[in-house]
């Protein structure tokens, strides 16, 4: 394989690599008592918790009431298996982010990458040739 390949080959895998990440989109539930935020929550919502220890946890949503938040872990440490239950109570949390999947910003960013690939190449071939 030679140099100008190599390069056009790397570039592309990089790109790749890029399209595969989802663009998600944060939003902060700051509000205090926990009873505001509970009623912003509801079952189905994926939030991102960070607690007290500065520890954190993804977890999809069944039950928002007074003592916390109840849902099954998405993502978290490496002790936690996806899928387990989760129950964590308002004492323990520092803060709740709710987190969604923008499948629009993520067709976007795929659909750009891909129109940006012939340019790429090209550039990539330029470059290679020397001039």
């Amino acid at each position: 394989m030679n140099q100008t390949s190599r390069r056009v080959a790397v570039t592309i895998a990089g790109l790749i690599c890029i399209m595969n990440t989802a663009c998600t989109t944060i939003k902060p539930v700051y509000e205090d008592p926990p009873v505001s935020i509970a009623s912003q929550l509801k079952p189905g919502d994926r939030v991102r918790i960070t607690f007290i220890n500065d520890r954190t946890k993804e977890i999809d949503v069944t039950e928002v009431d007074a003592s916390g938040i109840k849902g099954t872990i998405h993502k978290g440490s490496t002790t936690q298996r996806k899928g387990a239950i989760a129950e964590e109570e308002w004492v323990d949390i520092f803060s709740v982010e709710t987190v969604k999947i923008s499948p629009i910003k993520t067709v976007g960013a795929a659909v750009g990458i891909v129109a940006a690939i012939p340019f790429l190449a090209l550039g990539a071939m330029f470059m290679g040739a020397g001039y």
